[in-house]
């Protein structure tokens, strides 16, 4: 899916013809980095700091957050799958000094990184703001030193809060990545946009749901003075009972799908052609992979002592509650 990306005043755009991909977990993690370091920051003495994150100029009392991008890739198509954080270093004795990533930090990072994803390596990294900067060009020499052509992921934090709190709908994601070429007039190297679209597994996908459907839960408990509250229990009981409705209303349809496909080979004269005959075979495996059921009569009658289950249990809550009241009343009197 094509990545909606917000616009960018940098010029001209990229021509290395690479393909980038990226996943929902990088999002969630640099959404997730940066909201960690404000709460900790609202919540700290002035001038405390947090891993990663800086002063930050895009807006009064805002921190910056900076980090790894992790992924894998050919030649052509690069995948940003991952993310963690790091932490800035300046010289000692010089309060004035560009910013720089502390590089030991960030090598023992990306050593315990390996231990735990091998597949992924740097492919770049990341950052809060709207614009990229002096600074940020000098932290991404630093990135060189661990990647070899890293690239850069903006996500313009504080444009997405004031949409969320005008209740602006947009469709485009407050992201934008960048390449570095070396322009020939001045010989330095700058930043220039770089096309990218979203992509996403079946689990990356499930996830993200869940976390949008806790975070509803979790808006419609606030009170009315704006203070945020956690979700009552009713309310996650009622999400995981619309989030399975609607797993298997979906798995009903495929299998109607499915059914309705068979039959109509069946019913359908003369030979098969070869399309039907790869279907059916990648029906037959996926039937050889589901467990082994009983007979239609036999899984009727689990289905009969399951509900006599759940009765009884019901029907002993239910005593255990009226012994507990008559507990109650016969030490009152």
């Amino acid at each position: 899916m094509k990545l909606g990306m917000a616009p960018s005043t940098a010029t001209p755009t990229t021509t290395t013809g690479l393909a980038y991909l990226l996943h929902p977990l990088v999002l969630l993690h640099v959404s997730d980095a940066h909201t960690r370091t404000t709460v900790a920051g609202s919540s700290s003495a002035p001038g405390a700091g947090a891993v990663g994150s800086a002063p930050g100029a895009s807006g009064i009392g805002s921190s910056r957050v900076f980090g790894l991008l992790l992924g894998s890739g050919t030649s052509r198509i690069i995948s940003l799958e991952n993310a963690v954080e790091i932490k800035l270093a300046k010289e000692s004795g010089n309060a004035s000094a560009a910013m720089a990533f502390d590089v030991p930090f960030m090598k023992q990072k990306i050593e315990l990184m390996k231990k735990v994803f091998p597949k992924l390596d740097v492919v770049g990294w990341y950052a809060t703001g709207s614009e990229p900067s002096k600074d940020d060009m000098a932290l991404h020499r630093c990135i060189t030193e661990v990647a070899e052509s890293p690239v850069f992921l903006l996500m313009d934090v504080d444009d997405a809060r004031n949409k969320t709190r005008s209740g602006a709908a947009t469709a485009a994601l407050p992201v934008k990545l960048f390449e570095t070429e070396v322009h020939a007039s001045d010989g330095a190297a700058h930043f220039v946009p770089a096309s990218v679209e979203l992509e996403s597994s079946e689990a990356e996908r499930v996830a993200v749901d869940e976390v949008s459907r806790v975070a509803l839960s979790a808006s419609t408990a606030n009170g009315a003075d704006g203070a945020a509250g956690a979700p009552s229990s009713s309310d996650q009981l009622q999400s995981h009972l619309h989030t399975v409705r609607s797993a298997t209303s979906m798995l009903q349809d495929n299998v109607e799908q499915l059914l309705a496909f068979v039959r109509g080979v069946q019913q359908r004269q003369g030979p098969l052609e070869p399309k039907d005959h790869k279907a059916l075979r990648d029906i037959a495996a996926m039937l050889r992979q589901l467990p082994a059921s009983a007979a239609a009569s036999n899984t009727g009658d689990e289905f009969v002592r399951d509900a006599e289950d759940v009765a009884l249990v019901a029907q002993l809550t239910a005593l255990t509650t009226g012994v507990a009241r008559l507990v109650d009343v016969g030490a009152k009197s």
